[in-house]
């Protein structure tokens, strides 16, 4: 955590307000900065909290000083890519956007690949704030806008956001969701009693349960040129590789299987509007493949 000092001054605060927020002494917070500790895994949660963004990124930026996504919004520091505002996707057959939190980066990067892109050259890949990875095919769009969050939301009636859908909860609060649902020893052992109650407030607000939870975090969503949405919890290897190969390039298909059932799905790319995979189950593919390349 020796790059920790850098993130506490692009979010404007000082040791001692640092240590207030996670409830530690200014000097632990120091002795972090200077590299003489590390923070458990706990705090580390409630640090990337803080800050916006998650563990991986933290740990990741410590390492090689990779850019860090972050949901605050406008940070004076050029190594964190701060919330811009949203990105709106008009489906097939639907009336309003669905609407997704970005950052400044991503926005500038979507943005110019599409005004560069020719018709039918490939789909887009990006990464929103409210954990998911969008797998899009422009060409069944009706619709693409950018809108910036200093400026007025549209007048059209155009603008609806999904429970988490303003800037996101940020990656350790879904991961901490998920172990409030389904592994109470983690929830235990990985969360500070100041994370445990903003999980605790976010189920009580928003009431949810085990199905919706499930929905939010496991459910891959694929969006149908006729307008229909098929959801059900693909193999993450499986998202991962669309993921890529969608990157790169349109797909020559779309094969995704039931994580639970075994059964294959196979999807013409020309009826694919939109494939939507939790990022927080993309990651867990990402890392999985390079343990397998590691081993």
């Amino acid at each position: 955590m020796e790059r920790l000092k850098e993130l506490r001054k692009a979010l404007g605060l000082t040791q001692a307000a640092l240590a207030d927020h996670l409830n530690v002494s200014q000097q632990t917070v120091a002795r972090w900065e200077r590299g003489e500790a590390e923070p458990n895994f706990a705090m580390l949660r409630d640090i990337a909290t803080l800050m916006g963004t998650s563990v991986d990124d933290l740990l990741e930026y410590s390492v090689g000083r990779a850019k860090i996504p972050s949901q605050h919004w406008n940070p004076q520091d050029e190594n964190i890519d701060g919330f811009w505002g949203h990105i709106g996707l008009l489906l097939p057959g639907k009336a309003k956007s669905q609407w997704y939190p970005i950052t400044e980066n991503e926005c500038g990067r979507v943005s110019r690949l599409l005004s560069e892109r020719h018709s039918s050259s490939g789909w887009l890949l990006l990464s929103t704030l409210n954990n998911k990875i969008l797998i899009v095919n422009p060409d069944l769009m009706q619709r693409i806008r950018f809108l910036d969050d200093a400026a007025d939301q549209p007048d059209d009636g155009d603008w609806e956001l999904s429970l988490d859908g303003y800037q996101g909860w940020g990656a350790e609060i879904y991961r901490g969701i998920g172990e409030f649902f389904w592994d109470e020893e983690e929830f235990e052992s990985k969360n500070s009693l100041a994370m445990k109650k903003i999980i605790g407030d976010l189920v009580e607000e928003h009431e949810l349960d085990e199905k919706t939870a499930f929905e939010l975090l496991e459910h891959t969503k694929v969006y149908l040129n006729n307008g229909s949405l098929i959801s059900f919890k693909v193999d993450r290897s499986d998202a991962y590789q669309l993921a890529i190969e969608a990157d790169c390039a349109t797909p020559s298909t779309v094969r995704l299987e039931n994580a639970y059932s075994g059964e294959l799905n196979y999807f013409a790319p020309m009826h694919v509007a939109l494939v939507e995979v939790p990022l927080t189950e993309y990651l867990e593919a990402a890392r999985e493949m390079m343990e397998e390349l590691e081993s």
